[in-house]
């Protein structure tokens, strides 16, 4: 079929050549994508319903993955990524439709939202009333915690002038509260919440989503 015939096959059917182009890319690229020795099936927002196949490579470490989706795949920054036994959290995308990537990071601490109280029934009384015993549970969220490097002399942190820990998490606005001078522990370590950031925040088909970065000041010994 020469160019010309072909042109005047697609236009007839309401496509251009353009539009035919990026079908044929889009078809080549999900063939890629599912016949790929490299080939990885991940979960995305811990949704066992659906899997996402793409291909994942490391950037620098497994703690910074690329993630190469098929094409349209709606995965956008603020959401999770699970893969390899690790949660991941994607800080980072591109907006090509026909080659979709998410940069994620390894989420290695859990957030804290909230404490929910409960009552457990764990028998019954002599008198055979029900016994129960209070159970406190707190609700986490998956986060990406990183700390820069600081200054110790005599096992006393100087301050630097600016927070030098950042928590991210999805921006979910009506599930994460927003509380400065909150303290929160990892570990041995406690941080007292300091400011919240919104510069990875961003309109994905009219709907806000992203990342809600959290400044932290770690709290000193004495």
């Amino acid at each position: 079929m020469s160019l010309a015939s072909y042109r005047k096959r697609v236009l007839s059917n309401g496509v251009t050549i353009a539009q035919a182009s990026s079908m044929d890319t889009k078809i080549q690229q999900v063939d890629y994508i599912l016949n790929s020795p490299s080939r990885s099936d991940v979960l995305v927002n811990m949704d066992e319903s659906v899997s996402y196949p793409c291909i994942v490579s490391d950037t620098k470490t497994f703690q910074l993955r690329r993630f190469l989706f098929m094409p349209d795949t709606k995965v956008y920054m603020g959401d999770y990524i699970c893969h390899d036994g690790f949660i991941y959290l994607v800080t980072d995308q591109t907006t090509d439709t026909i080659f979709p990537q998410c940069f994620a990071q390894v989420c290695n601490f859990d957030y804290p939202i909230k404490t929910v109280t409960s009552k457990v029934l764990i028998g019954k009384k002599t008198d055979g009333s029900p016994n129960y015993k209070t159970e406190t549970t707190t609700i986490t969220k998956p986060a990406v915690l990183t700390e820069n490097n600081y200054t110790v002399i005599d096992d006393n942190p100087i301050p630097l002038p600016d927070s030098t820990t950042r928590i991210l998490l999805p921006y979910l606005p009506d599930e994460i509260p927003l509380e400065v001078n909150k303290i929160i522990k990892d570990r041995e370590s406690q941080y007292k919440i300091v400011d919240h950031l919104y510069g990875k925040i961003f309109k994905f088909c009219g709907v806000e989503k992203g990342c809600l970065e959290i400044k932290l000041d770690r709290v000193q010994r004495s």
